[in-house]
């Protein structure tokens, strides 16, 4: 598979067809592969790009006491997109589509955050900013300002934390990787929709995480007003099965973004690229025409 240069090491992505540029990041406890069946009709008329970041498949995976390095992702994402815009089956004014799942869709913000330049218009499929309410890591006294303002999506994001990372991080203390993932995965697709989960995408998470993740948790920082400089047109994507945090964190994103709208896709939880692919692709391809 082709791969692209970032500063110390290569990337491992997809390429596939010519014309307007589109990356595809994948979120957390995934790699590339999630978007396989939303590329194809994308790159029909467009030349898209999925990307594993660092420790996603086929990489190495992270060693155990390495924490997350969100502003090395964001500089990768950046080498990324430059790389793209000059390939020369990129057709358009120098500028990528971005859309980032998950944490992907973080990076992507934040990406987009520090090089305008390259964007051209973001999609952000159920992007988990805490950072733009409570702050990286949450801060009380934003959290009570927070409870103060909006209780019910401060009781959300308490109930998601009580969930999932801290019994993941319990786990990840353990040394028990397979239960961190457990227990996250849990708190992020519902009880019923992670019962669901293959055995098979259950490796892959696994296979995509660290203990490190789970011991120090960190997205990277989110100030509202960069956010609000971030002027291009925004799709911002739920699916209606999901927990209700991811919903009040979208909610947060359309108030601060200038150029947003959301929309929702049904009958999916937060796996959206790869439990609904018709569902975002019936809502990404008429906004990448439009953009």
């Amino acid at each position: 598979m082709p791969t692209i240069a970032v500063s110390d090491t290569r990337l491992d992505v997809r390429a596939e067809g010519v014309g307007a540029p589109v990356v595809l990041v994948h979120g957390s406890a995934g790699d590339r592969r999630g978007w396989d069946d939303v590329l194809p009709t994308l790159a029909a008329d467009r030349h898209v790009v999925s990307v594993s970041l660092r420790h996603g498949w086929p990489h190495e995976p992270a060693q155990a006491d390495t924490g997350p390095d969100p502003d090395r992702d964001v500089d990768d994402l950046v080498a990324v997109l430059t790389e793209v815009v000059d390939d020369p089956r990129s057709v358009g004014d120098g500028r990528v589509h971005v859309v980032g799942h998950s944490l992907g869709g973080v990076v992507a913000l934040r990406a987009a955050i520090r090089r305008p330049d390259l964007v051209r218009s973001l999609c952000m499929v159920e992007p988990p900013v805490f950072a733009l309410l409570v702050g990286d890591p949450p801060r009380p006294g934003r959290l009570l300002r927070l409870a103060a303002t909006r209780p019910r999506t401060a009781a959300a994001i308490i109930g998601f934390v009580r969930r999932g990372p801290v019994p993941a991080r319990r786990a990840a203390a353990r040394g028990d990787l397979e239960e961190a993932v457990r227990r996250f995965g849990t708190a992020v697709l519902g009880p019923g929709w992670f019962a669901r989960m293959t055995p098979e995408r259950f490796a892959v998470a696994v296979r995509n995480s660290s203990l490190g993740e789970f011991l120090h948790p960190n997205m990277g920082a989110i100030e509202a007003a960069d956010v609000a400089r971030v002027g291009v047109p925004t799709l911002l994507v739920d699916g209606d099965a999901s927990p209700a945090f991811f919903g009040h964190l979208s909610a947060a994103l359309e108030r601060t973004l200038p150029d947003a709208r959301r929309v929702t896709v049904a009958g999916t939880s937060h796996l959206v690229p790869e439990a609904a692919p018709d569902g975002l692709l019936a809502v990404l391809v008429p906004f990448l025409d439009a953009t």
